[in-house]
C-alpha cells in the first residue's frame, strides 16, 4: 500500500467524511499533510488568521474562549471530528483557541488549496462546504449550551 492509498482510505474512513464520494476522498488526499501537536500544545488561537482545517485522527482538542479571568471550555473534540472549518473562508480570524490536553495527530488541509480545489470542482465543493457548515453549527450549539450552563 502506498502512502497516498493510505491517505485515501484514512481520508475516507474518516467520521467526517465517512460517505464522500470516492473521487473527492482522492482530492482531498491529495492535499492532506499529516499533523502532530503534543500535549498541552496550543494548535490555534483567537484572532489567528484561518490558515488549516484539520481532520482529527487521535488524541483530544480542548475548544475554548479566553476570557479575561478565565477559560471558557466549549466542547472537546476527539478522533472523527472536524476543526478550523473558517479557513475555507479566507482570511477569517479564529473563533476559538485549539489546545491539544493530549498528544494529537491529524490531517491537515491548507485553506487557500482546498478553496482552489472548491472553485475548480464546484460539486466537490459543494460536498466539503455540507460537512464543514455541519461543524459550524456543531460549534454554534456547543457554545450555546455553555452559556446556559453557565448562566
Amino acid at each position: 500500500m502506498t502512502a497516498n492509498d493510505t491517505l485515501i482510505a484514512t481520508v475516507t474512513d474518516h467520521g467526517l467524511l465517512k460517505d464522500l464520494d470516492p473521487r473527492y476522498a482522492h482530492k482531498l488526499a491529495g492535499l492532506a499533510l499529516e499533523a502532530r501537536f503534543g500535549s498541552g500544545q496550543v494548535i490555534f488561537t483567537e484572532k489567528d488568521t484561518a490558515g488549516f482545517f484539520y481532520l482529527i485522527l487521535s488524541g483530544s482538542v480542548v475548544l475554548e474562549i479566553l476570557g479575561p479571568a478565565r477559560h471558557i471550555e466549549i466542547e472537546t473534540l476527539h478522533d472523527g471530528d472536524g476543526m478550523g472549518w473558517s479557513a475555507l473562508l479566507g482570511e477569517e480570524p479564529k473563533h476559538l483557541q485549539a489546545r491539544a490536553p493530549t498528544a494529537v495527530r491529524a490531517l491537515a488541509f491548507e485553506g487557500k488549496r482546498l478553496r482552489e480545489a472548491c472553485d475548480s470542482d464546484p460539486a466537490f465543493g459543494c460536498a466539503l462546504m455540507k460537512r464543514l457548515l455541519a461543524i459550524a453549527v456543531e460549534r454554534l450549539d456547543a457554545a450555546g449550551y455553555q452559556l446556559i450552563n453557565r448562566y
